[in-house]
């Protein structure tokens, strides 16, 4: 029996990085498994954030949470990039491709794994989702939360 032909996954997308010279890299989606993780962070990370109590945003609160950002940046970019690909390009880790990447790219790779990963998620449970809480009811009825005669 022959072994079927494998087919590279649609969703994989290509993303150049660069200071100087710009090196393609493939950018792979996350997987349900990943996607949670990432959900995680992204919500320790604002709860901490929003935790501070402080009338203004200053630099204490901005680097909490950019050290937070920092701390997982590394983390989420082992997820959809492929380490092996990473040494061939010269990249013997994660922190020589942030030296090699700008913000801007940083920017646009966010914008990438986030329209891959989560808007069409974050669309399609958008509709449900304001459903499911307008058929809620908004206060218990005053004839259920009151005791009843005689009890």
């Amino acid at each position: 029996m022959v072994a079927p032909e494998l087919k590279q996954n649609p969703q994989i997308e290509e993303f150049e990085v660069g200071v100087r010279t710009l090196k393609t890299l493939h950018v792979y989606p996350l997987s349900v498994g990943q996607e949670l993780k990432v959900s995680d962070i992204v919500s320790e990370t604002l709860t901490q954030f929003f935790a501070q109590k402080v009338a203004d945003i200053d630099e204490k609160v901005v680097r909490l949470f950019l050290d937070l950002f920092q701390k997982n940046l590394k983390q989420i970019l082992t997820y959809i990039l492929d380490l092996d690909e990473l040494r061939t390009l010269n990249f013997n880790s994660i922190d020589d491709l942030l030296n090699d990447i700008t913000n801007e790219q940083l920017i646009d790779l966010y914008e990438l794994v986030k329209e891959a990963n989560f808007d069409r998620l974050i669309k399609n449970l958008k509709g449900p989702l304001k459903n499911l809480l307008m058929s809620l009811p908004t206060a218990v009825p005053a004839e259920v939360s009151q005791p009843l005669k005689g009890q």
